[in-house]
């Protein structure tokens, strides 16, 4: 056996390891939602932490947000669940991402949310790998909390903020595992080639941005949309800007966007509700709406 081999088997044996230990999940939300735009969904929404190996020498945890039962048990009504591979913003930790990713869970989908390395996704690409691996040990294994949850092969969607969201569009337009991409607050780099997202047979590209964000000009993502030919959805939000899709915002941050309008949470409400203001469809793409806009946000 080849040494590249002999790694290969090591590194499996270290995910599925470290994926065996058992949760300890925390409730954030109860059930029983309205499931209108803007408001929770019908399911609870749990939390636990786990730790997934990344390399041979180094691992990492990632936060796991999925639709609950009163007692924290999965809720088996939302399966097969839909999962979201969410990549936070440059130095912003993924637990100021709280509010959204909970928000995912009670609209009944697995969200996994990395910790990456200095809170840069863009340092840490193979994460995203070890976190979809993690999951498929976690549905495999019949003692596991989410066991349940899904098939070994998800439907999954990258969902990222500012930087996480230029890295979320070079991992989404690479691998084609993935079936949608949800670009908040951000854009899709000039220099990467779309090809691969206009001849997927499924597959949509949401990109969702604050009319006020100061960081990430609104420009800059009607730009991108303007370079897509097919499946894809732009919502512009009045009033949010770049950190409100954050908590607990610095002074720092707040120097570099624009002043509010209006409190953070009155903003979040109809961003949830997802005002589109442009779509664009493609006739070999016949899914394409089930995901973008329904259940990708709201």
């Amino acid at each position: 056996m080849t040494r590249q081999k002999h790694i290969h088997k090591a590194l499996l044996f270290c995910i599925v390891l470290l994926s065996s230990c058992a949760p300890s999940p925390s409730q954030l939300l109860a059930p029983g939602g309205t499931q209108r735009p803007g408001e929770k969904g019908v399911f609870g929404a749990h939390v636990f932490h786990a730790h997934v190996q990344v390399n041979i020498t180094a691992s990492a945890e990632i936060q796991v947000y999925y639709p609950s039962t009163r007692d924290g048990a999965f809720d088996t009504k939302a399966a097969p669940a839909p999962v979201v591979l969410f990549l936070q913003g440059g130095a912003v930790s993924v637990s100021r991402y709280n509010w959204l990713l909970q928000h995912l869970a009670s609209r009944g989908h697995v969200v996994l949310a990395p910790q990456h390395i200095l809170n840069a996704a863009i340092l840490q690409g193979e994460l995203s790998t070890a976190a979809r691996q993690a999951y498929t040990q976690w549905v495999q294994t019949p003692t596991h909390l989410l066991h349940q949850a899904s098939s070994s092969e998800p439907m999954t969607i990258l969902m990222g903020h500012s930087l996480g969201g230029i890295t979320g569009a070079k991992l989404y337009l690479k691998q084609k595992k993935y079936q949608g991409l949800a670009v908040l607050g951000s854009y899709i780099l000039p220099e990467e080639p779309l090809t691969s997202h206009t001849s997927r047979v499924q597959g949509s590209i949401l990109l969702l941005t604050g009319a006020r964000d100061g960081v990430i000009i609104p420009q800059k993502t009607r730009d991108t949309f303007s370079r897509l030919s097919a499946s894809a959805y732009l919502g512009l939000v009045e009033g949010m800007t770049h950190y409100d899709w954050c908590d607990e915002v610095t002074d720092a941050e707040q120097t570099t966007d624009t002043q509010p309008q209006r409190p953070t949470k009155e903003v979040r409400i109809p961003q949830r509700s997802c005002w589109i203001h442009g779509s664009k469809r493609s006739s070999h793409h016949p899914n394409s709406k089930n995901w973008s806009v329904s259940n990708a946000t709201i």
